[in-house]
């Protein structure tokens, strides 16, 4: 079932009438998107300022866009534990960075942060540029690539209408409302975790957000060279297999779980909350 969104908080947000014209139209497409199933073709970018940040939106996916800003601003995704929007952060790796949203929220409670984001998705790619830009993220390093354990090239499948759910295999989620005609496969570029680390000397990780879309078993794995200089790990499972995957793995690295998101797994996907454990 689609998730409610706070209508009245999202056009609070909105710094001028013109800001919550936008939003009002945006929500309504939203609606026709959800009950008719309808996946639109605009190519042009809209912005709006929300709150102190300009946002930038691709005009066919800002249905799903203005979801994935509300989960992140309004519903505190990936920061459901106090210690994981530490105003001390000056560290951080987003892996699966979408259109910049954590990594703007980031910057905002630490702004001499180094925030590393990594984003296959060429569209999602494209707006998380122009997202950085014009609300001035100048410590923010954007790489346009998958994560792997290898660096190999990856096989992935991207929705230009819903830049969130690109990922390797789309149908490893039950979505029936996905036609196969907006789906389109393209081979990325890949590169390892800890690779980018040494690449742009970072000497610690403070935050590490791991949002991958079903890769985060393999993604989890390679990071054990890091795990003695990372504090803080957040995953976002896609299943009950891999939630236990991730799980093991780290706290067999020496992480804690200390806050899971809907364990009941009343949806698919939910975060998991890891810190290193004290010795």
């Amino acid at each position: 079932m689609p998730r409610q969104l706070d209508e009245a908080w999202l056009m609070q947000q909105a710094a001028t009438d013109v800001d919550r014209q936008a939003v009002r139209i945006i929500l309504d497409r939203r609606d026709r998107a959800i009950t008719e199933h309808i996946f639109y073709d605009d190519e042009g970018m809209l912005s709006l300022r929300l709150g102190s940040d300009l946002i930038t939106m691709r005009e066919c996916a800002a249905p799903a866009s203005i979801e994935v800003y509300h989960e992140i601003f309004r519903e505190d995704n990936h920061f459901l534990h106090r210690e994981f929007l530490s105003p001390e952060l000056e560290y951080v790796l987003d892996i699966g960075a979408n259109e910049g949203y954590f990594a703007l929220r980031v910057a905002r409670a630490n702004p001499s942060a180094r925030i590393l984001c990594v984003e296959p998705n060429p569209y999602a790619f494209q707006v998380l540029k122009m997202n950085a830009g014009s609300n001035g993220l100048a410590n923010v390093i954007l790489v346009n690539a998958a994560a792997s354990a290898d660096g190999r090239d990856l096989e992935m499948e991207f929705v230009r209408q819903i830049h969130s759910i690109g990922g390797a295999r789309l149908r490893d989620v039950e979505r029936p409302w996905l036609p196969e005609k907006v789906i389109e496969k393209r081979t990325v570029a890949s590169i390892p975790i800890t690779r980018l680390v040494e690449e742009y000397a970072f000497p610690r990780i403070d935050l590490l957000k791991i949002d991958v879309e079903g890769m985060e078993d393999e993604i989890v794995k390679s990071i054990a060279p890091l795990a003695p200089v990372t504090e803080r790990i957040v995953v976002e499972r896609h299943s009950r297999v891999l939630r236990d995957r991730v799980n093991g793995t780290l706290t067999g690295m020496g992480f804690d779980l200390v806050y899971e998101e809907d364990p009941g797994f009343e949806q698919y996907y939910g975060d998991m909350y890891f810190v290193r454990r004290k010795t």
